[in-house]
């Protein structure tokens, strides 16, 4: 009879334990949970998701979206519910990352770890509404033909450091994220340094000119995975007068070195953001997606995009086109087929790109009938 007792009971608690995992769905790779209105006074009903073997409950009031990964109020993260909360789940590192966005601009970001169910506050932003300097945090929206030129009256000093968060729009293979340039003019600048995403991967590229004064490539190296997931990822870069250089994605890193003849021979002035076809070489792709954090010389590049040129702080001057400040749907350019005998034709460019021989494309289209040829090559 006791072996009885024993047997039931243990079932009871594994049913129970097996509904509640069976109620709480896995967390999305994105979640956006809105604002909550100044005049509603109840509560939204709470939701949970499984992350891993965890459990995250989400409840929001009239004053909170409270967050709870543990059930221990200690561990408690708490934002404002007047703005909407976006949340990015990373699996390969265990990491979320919480965002608050109020008129398109986040202005708050927490990510923390969740090992072992257990949250570890990892790095934090917050905009302090008491100083006149705040730290806020800019989300760019850059399309295929968005870009910020970034310049300096003299070469910069080495080291080079630069760092940036980037979100890739859908499963895109390629695209240019940041160059460092030698820029002449608005029309005339040559890249040295490129980091681009490429097939799931940072790939950083370091280039010279010859004594034709033809760009060659002196060599690339590639850092982390599956970075074009449409998921938020964090690029660190530095690079020495010794021609040292170190790339950080995500939780992975390498280490490389160039001659020391190579970095002498360059004479870096500027970075330049987004689109690439300000460059002296036509090879890579223009980056399609969304830009936040970006620090180069110890600087906050985007925070100038917000304020008047008589409050700007940064020593840098820059010159920018079709960007959007703020979380928007990136895009690419709108055509309409508007009868049975429209059509656009493109040919390809008798000169071998970086992706020559491969077909990559990439578009949204709506439809007002039925049925109709789309595309073909």
């Amino acid at each position: 009879m006791q072996y009885y007792h024993f047997v039931l009971i243990f079932t009871f608690i594994f049913v129970i334990y097996g509904q509640n995992t069976q109620w709480c769905p896995k967390l999305p790779i994105h979640f956006v949970i809105n604002a909550f209105g100044k005049n509603k006074t109840t509560s939204v009903t709470p939701r949970c998701f499984t992350i891993g073997q965890c459990h995250m409950t989400i409840i929001t009031s009239n004053e909170h979206h409270i967050i709870n990964i543990k059930q221990n109020e200690r561990n408690q993260l708490l934002f404002s519910s007047l703005n909407k909360l976006i949340i990015d789940s990373y699996e390969i590192n265990s990491s979320l990352i919480f965002s608050s966005v109020s008129n398109n601009k986040i202005i708050n970001s927490t990510e923390i770890l969740t090992d072992n169910c257990y949250q570890t506050i990892i790095k934090r932003h917050t905009k302090e509404q008491s100083q006149s300097s705040s730290t806020e945090s800019i989300a760019i929206t850059f399309n295929s033909s968005a870009f910020i030129d970034y310049h300096y009256q003299e070469f910069l000093d080495y080291p080079l450091r630069l760092s940036v968060r980037f979100r890739t729009l859908g499963r895109i293979s390629n695209g240019v994220l940041l160059s460092l340039t030698h820029r002449k003019s608005s029309l005339l600048i040559t890249p040295f340094i490129i980091i681009e995403h490429s097939n799931g991967k940072v790939e950083i590229t370091i280039l010279q000119l010859d004594e034709r004064k033809v760009l060659s490539t002196v060599t690339t190296i590639q850092c982390g995975k599956n970075i074009n997931n449409d998921n938020w990822h964090w690029l660190q870069f530095e690079i020495d007068q010794n021609g040292i250089f170190t790339v950080v994605v995500d939780n992975d890193s390498r280490t490389s070195q160039i001659p020391t003849y190579v970095v002498l021979s360059w004479n870096i002035n500027a970075l330049l953001v987004g689109d690439t076809r300000r460059l002296s070489s036509d090879i890579f792709q223009p980056f399609i997606g969304y830009m936040s954090d970006l620090t180069f010389h110890d600087e906050h590049l985007f925070e100038s995009l917000t304020k008047q040129k008589e409050h700007k702080l940064t020593r840098f001057q820059y010159d920018s086109q079709h960007i959007i400040i703020g979380y928007r749907v990136a895009f690419f350019n709108l055509v309409t087929i508007d009868t049975p005998k429209s059509y656009i034709a493109f040919s390809e460019r008798e000169n071998q790109n970086k992706n020559h021989g491969r077909l990559d494309i990439y578009f949204l289209f709506r439809s007002y009938v039925p049925d109709g040829i789309i595309l073909y090559r």
